[in-house]
């Protein structure tokens, strides 16, 4: 599954991917005699190839090897101002230089001479479409150079500069949205301490979200009138509440949890099924307007579903949403594109799924491009991996039969790791354990492994596990206790082995009954994991900061969240 990265300058390029507002973070400008030497570096090699051998030497593949070279290109100019630390946190893609902003404070709204620029980061898939070299700032314009850019003559791209008054973070100058600014962390210019929380969680059918404001969203369905509701944290602000079946129209909704979304554009929002026709329902917002909500039923044709659906932005900007037909469990996809009209497709008969459970689809996007949605057979209970590669047609595969995952009771969730790898978690039908089956990046090998055996996770209950990762690596897997419904977090550091923790005895997060688990991450970096208080239905969070403990808040009591 190789990352593929698009050059700056093309004919059209895929905007509306999720990312994450930087707008008011503060960056530590390199030296000037680093940043004068890594544009120096970079004017140098205007107009050159990728036969020249960019790479940092560290995590990057030379730019001689042909593969997208942008990210190849930048970490060289930046070894190329001396002093530069941690190059080895680079890699061949363009999102490394991103993370490596967060990791390390440096991330900005703000250019400066030798900032690395970052254009449509997806922090869902920890992917971005390219990067380049700040070269100068004044007199109302910005100048750039890059790598791997487009070029008539030079199929492999060149080494080109171009300048812009457009700039600002959200613009797009060449077609490509700017993502932000990155310093590079210089000795004694003070940044440099990697934060042990992640800037990542993984959503599809989880209800949570990180507007590209910086406002955390969390959306819930009341228990007492089936409206939808929504509980944020403004970056900066305070928790508030607020009622979108009042607000925004929304239909009483009922089935299984909100699915929320946000795109690069600012628009977010979430699913819900109508209680009373089980039509697909759409409330959203876009960036500076107010809330709507649309019949994505009457207005694409989507058959009524019962309520389970995930939700996911692909790298091509598609939004994607995989339902259940009620009538016959068929695999139902809707979406638009990112210039184009909505559309369904029935993937049971064009791809030959097999009816589903009445559980909700996990959906992935890999970076290559390759698109999908994991469901369970309905007739056994079998792992099902329905597809399309880039430029492919749709397909299916029994993963029980052809990996050898155990039969599962529906409760399943994905995720696409920084590396390319593509991780499903499902839960054993035979004795809830809970299982891991994936394929590491390029490898072409499936392998399956029960976590619960291996690691000691407890058996599981609920809904599907809400999962998370670290800007380090980490990787996090929530899931409820099915003994006790304990609040369990099962966890592997990019290069350890896995471990659990009993958030509810460590923590002391109320019990839950695993409905409507999710995790997020507010802008300042704080791990939030919600849940549902079994006892009364509240609305939990349990959090931990960047530099500090982990603690629980009920949000319900707090805020006035109805209980779920």
């Amino acid at each position: 599954m190789t990352i593929t990265f698009a050059r700056l300058k093309k004919s059209a390029v895929a905007i509306a991917v999720a990312a994450t507002a930087v707008t008011g973070m503060t960056a530590v400008p390199a030296h000037a005699d680093t940043a004068g030497s890594i544009v120096a570096a970079v004017q140098s090699q205007i107009n050159h190839g990728p036969g020249s051998g960019y790479s940092n030497g560290a995590g990057q593949t030379s730019s001689a090897n042909l593969q997208p070279w942008c990210a190849d290109f930048a970490g060289w100019a930046w070894a190329q101002g001396g002093g530069v630390q941690h190059l080895g946190d680079l890699t061949d893609g363009a999102a490394s230089f991103y993370d490596y902003g967060v990791r390390y404070g440096t991330l900005s709204s703000t250019p400066h001479p030798g900032d690395a620029v970052v254009y449509d980061y997806n922090p869902d898939r920890d992917w971005a479409s390219h990067v380049a070299i700040v070269t100068a700032v004044g007199n109302g314009t910005m100048t750039v150079t890059g790598g791997n850019e487009g070029h008539s003559r030079y199929p492999n791209g060149i080494v080109q500069q171009e300048s812009t008054p457009n700039y600002s973070v959200g613009s797009a100058p060449w077609g490509q949205r700017i993502s932000g600014y990155i310093s590079p962390v210089t000795t004694g210019s003070g940044g440099g301490t990697a934060p042990a929380v992640p800037a990542k969680a993984i959503r599809g059918d989880k209800g949570t979200v990180l507007g590209t404001d910086g406002t955390s969203m969390t959306f819930t369905r009341s228990a007492a009138d089936g409206h939808l509701q929504l509980t944020y944290l403004p970056s900066g602000g305070k928790w508030a509440t607020a009622d979108l079946t009042n607000t925004a129209g929304t239909p009483v909704s009922a089935g299984g949890p909100p699915a929320a979304f946000v795109q690069q554009n600012g628009t977010l929002g979430a699913v819900t099924a109508n209680a009373a026709n089980g039509h697909l329902q759409l409330t959203y917002r876009s960036a500076g307007g107010t809330w709507a909500t649309t019949d994505l039923t009457g207005y694409v044709g989507t058959p009524a579903t019962d309520g389970t659906y995930s939700v996911i932005t692909g790298s091509d900007g598609t939004l994607a949403i995989y339902s259940r037909n009620y009538a016959d469990g068929h695999l139902q996809l809707t979406y638009l594109p990112t210039s184009g009209a909505w559309a369904t497709t029935d993937l049971t008969a064009y791809a030959g799924t097999p009816a589903t459970a009445d559980k909700a689809p996990a959906a992935f996007a890999l970076q290559n491009g390759t698109i999908g949605a994991i469901t369970t057979d309905s007739s056994n209970g079998h792992l099902r991996l329905t597809y399309r590669a880039p430029s492919g047609t749709w397909a299916t595969t029994d993963m029980t039969g052809y990996v050898g995952t155990p039969a599962t009771d529906g409760a399943v969730s994905a995720f696409t790791g920084s590396d390319g790898t593509l991780a499903i978690y499902s839960r054993n039908s035979a004795d809830s354990h809970l299982q891991l089956t994936y394929i590491a990046n390029n490898s072409g090998t499936w392998t399956t492994t029960d976590l619960t055996t291996s690691v000691g996770t407890p058996v599981s209950a609920g809904s599907s596990p809400a999962l998370f990762q670290q800007a380090d690596g980490t990787l996090g897997i929530v899931t409820a206790n099915a003994a006790n419904g304990h609040l369990q977090m099962t966890y592997r550091p990019s290069s350890g082995a896995w471990s659990t923790i009993d958030l509810t005895g460590y923590a002391g997060t109320p019990a839950t009954d695993g409905a409507n688990l999710s995790a997020a991450f507010n802008p300042d970096g704080t791990l939030v994991l919600y849940s549902r208080n079994y006892a009364d239905g509240h609305l939990q969070l349990t959090y931990h900061p960047t530099n500090g403990a982990w603690a629980t808040t009920d949000l319900t009591g707090f805020v006035g969240t109805p209980a779920e």
